[in-house]
């Protein structure tokens, strides 16, 4: 009964419900929901009384069980097996995993609004990641139905630029989200590629330095040369000479 099984792994709360969907929609198909969703095992009954069928019965139930707790340890991080090794069946698996991972919707709104306001580009290369994750962050918010105010997101994505970004945008209160967005990257090019010219003309200068001060040291080790080599002759002309 083995399967060629694999979907993006648990990491944690972040990825808990599309991994959750995944890895249901998988044991759906394969009839084996019956394992994830209640203690199925636990209401199979067997003893020296039971028949040649019941006993086979059971048995195919314990290696179905064994392949869906299989699965799931397969499509987990390695951080999270640790904490499933020890659960007996695939129901128990599912239960710690959800103990530990699942969030209702409310605490992930407030997981989301405690991490925009507390999310800041570090460094300047930064800005557009930090700003995507802000944007993307707002559009988990409204489609749960907890839209900020326009001038709140604004406040926001300002608040996570550095500090060279907040000197060059502009915003005003009839301003939209999405036009203070193309405001932050369009500054945000212009710096780099003035950051990026900036930095080849002092490569450039810094090259032509070196160049130039090689041309000084040959320069200087010529003359040398050629000092020494005179100094040489007139030494050889005068012992020739008495």
């Amino acid at each position: 009964m083995a399967t060629n099984f694999s979907i993006d792994k648990l990491t944690g709360s972040e990825n808990y419900p599309i991994w959750y969907a995944a890895i249901y929609d998988h044991f759906k198909a394969k009839k084996l929901t019956k394992y994830v969703t209640s203690n199925y095992l636990a209401t199979l009954k067997i003893s020296e009384s039971s028949t040649a069928n019941e006993r086979k019965f059971y048995d195919d139930c314990i290696a179905e069980d064994a392949q869906v707790c299989s699965d799931i340890t397969a499509n987990v991080v390695d951080r999270i097996k640790f904490f499933i090794k020890d659960s007996p069946n695939a129901y128990a698996k599912m239960q710690k995993l959800k103990t530990l991972y699942y969030i209702d919707n409310s605490a992930l709104c407030g997981m989301w609004i405690k991490q925009l306001y507390t999310i800041r580009a570090n460094s300047f290369h930064e800005t557009m990641e930090v700003i995507n994750e802000i944007c993307e962050l707002f559009r988990l918010l409204k489609t749960s139905s907890m839209d900020l105010p326009k001038m709140e997101k604004i406040s926001i994505m300002y608040d996570a630029l550095p500090k060279e970004l907040q000197d060059k945008v502009t915003f005003s209160s009839s301003m939209e989200v999405g036009t203070f967005y193309t405001e932050i990257k369009d500054k945000y090019t212009m710096l780099f590629y003035s950051r990026e010219r900036k930095s080849n003309y002092i490569s450039r200068i810094s090259i032509q330095k070196s160049k130039d001060n090689l041309g000084q040291t040959l320069i200087i080790l010529k003359a040398t040369v050629l000092t020494t080599f005179l100094m040489y002759e007139i030494m050889i002309n005068k012992q020739n000479f008495v």
